[in-house]
């Protein structure tokens, strides 16, 4: 992915630091149409960087809307699709642990975590 791509995540994911999340929603929406679009044909490293993309957005689009929209079935679609991305272990482990709480405690989660991936180039 482009490095427009990178520059839309990294909006995305300062503008849910900042609380502004419909922003981040829009943003991560256009970003993850974007990769639904993409054809990786045959290309191995370019099938690699899109499900490494999806994952980093399917991920914030779950935080934003289990911590900030307050919508946990849509969050744990999103978290679903960031484990069918098989990402690194990381991105693993984080949306694992939402997707249970989002599951079995949604009322409860209050935090803001997201960590700090838009530093980090997929692919």
């Amino acid at each position: 992915m482009d490095g427009d791509f990178q520059q839309t995540y990294q909006a995305a994911e300062r503008a849910y630091g900042g609380g502004d999340y419909e922003t981040a929603h829009h943003l991560a929406r256009e970003l993850l149409k974007q990769l639904e679009l993409a054809d990786p044909a045959d290309d191995d490293q370019v099938r690699d960087a899109v499900l490494g993309w999806r994952a980093f957005v399917t991920l914030l689009l779950g935080h934003v809307e289990l911590h900030s929209l307050r919508r946990p079935d849509l969050a744990a679609g999103y978290y679903q699709l960031t484990l069918d991305c098989n990402p690194q272990n990381t991105l693993a482990d984080l949306a694992n642990q939402r997707l249970q709480r989002s599951l079995v405690e949604p009322e409860a989660v209050q935090s803001h975590e997201i960590g700090t991936y838009a530093n980090r180039t997929v692919g």
